[in-house]
């Protein structure tokens, strides 16, 4: 229930953040290479209905079963920790303009221009999200407190340590950087780092903790 408080404050910190290019989901005809073959997709599936049976039969299908379960509850509750950040030495604050470059123009279903290409949108001139982003490690207990003390005024966002324990210790709804995608696109090199909104631009801060 705690993650649905800030569902609206996180597709707002979404729109502000663009992951993904157009350019990385795209698809494209990439032709053919090398001889075609007929597909013999009736003997095809006949196999692999026998590898699975005799799979199912050694008991191998449920250890593999297991492995897996196994394995993606740890990813779960133990995500990889966040690569390249270390704890903060010297201090910095530094701005991150969120503007968008419109690639192509955008239309309402009637057909009404709403931005066009070449235009720069800034998603702070529609709105501002009402808390910002702490980013800390959940094995330090110092920044651990200062994400308690703070989940009122910002999003608290794990870079290493366990977010579902931190999160039942804490009482407060924790994430976690997944593949240090927001670090990267922010440029965070130090922990703790704070994100807050500042008018039509992005302060961000890594400083120390104090106790």
């Amino acid at each position: 229930m705690a993650f649905v408080l800030n569902r609206g404050i996180l597709i707002l910190w979404m729109m502000i953040t663009p992951v993904l290019s157009a350019e990385e989901i795209s698809v494209k005809d990439q032709g053919v290479f090398g001889e075609l073959f007929d597909i013999a997709e009736e003997d095809m599936i006949e196999m692999l209905k026998g590898k699975l049976q005799k799979l199912k039969e050694s008991g191998q299908l449920a250890a593999i079963e297991t492995s897996l379960k196994k394995k993606a509850k740890e990813k779960i509750e133990t995500p990889t920790p966040v690569q390249g950040l270390k704890p903060t030495d010297v201090e910095r604050t530094f701005t991150h303009d969120p503007s968008l470059l419109i690639e192509a123009d955008i239309k309402d279903p009637s057909g009404q221009v709403l931005a066009q290409k070449g235009q720069r949108l800034n998603p702070l001139t529609v709105h501002k999200p009402s808390q910002g982003l702490l980013f800390i490690d959940g094995e330090d207990e110092d920044q651990k407190q200062l994400g308690k003390r703070n989940a009122d005024r910002f999003i608290v966002i794990l870079v290493k340590g366990k977010p579902l324990e931190v999160e039942k210790e804490l009482g407060i709804p924790v994430y976690f950087d997944q593949r240090g995608v927001l670090c990267q696109h922010y440029k965070i090199q130090q922990i703790p780092a704070r994100i807050e909104v500042q008018e039509e631009v992005l302060i961000i801060t890594e400083f120390k903790v104090t106790p």
